[in-house]
């Protein structure tokens, strides 16, 4: 299924894990390429958007782990600064 991902993690008792949720790059240019051509053909919203998500799920099948973002582990430094970041934007 595309966007779909099985991701197995081996978590120990007492310990803290961290991971960080991205945009894919290749969806994303997949998404922005579907907007230029969308863009070239016609002015229409939901043309637009049709061929926006058509092209990131094109991108994205057939793929282990394709779809719009990414997940992998960052060290616990790296989360507590984006933590306090994110809690800095609010």
């Amino acid at each position: 299924m595309p966007g779909g991902c099985e991701l197995i993690l081996d978590a120990a008792s007492g310990q803290t894990y961290y991971f960080q949720v991205d945009p894919r790059d290749e969806s994303f240019l997949a998404f922005a390429a579907g907007n230029l051509v969308a863009s070239m053909v016609t002015d229409g919203e939901l043309f637009s958007l049709g061929l926006e998500l058509g092209a990131s799920a094109a991108e994205s099948y057939g793929r282990v782990c394709g779809g719009a973002f990414k997940l992998y582990p960052v060290d616990p430094a790296t989360a507590n600064w984006k933590l306090l970041e994110l809690n800095l934007s609010g």
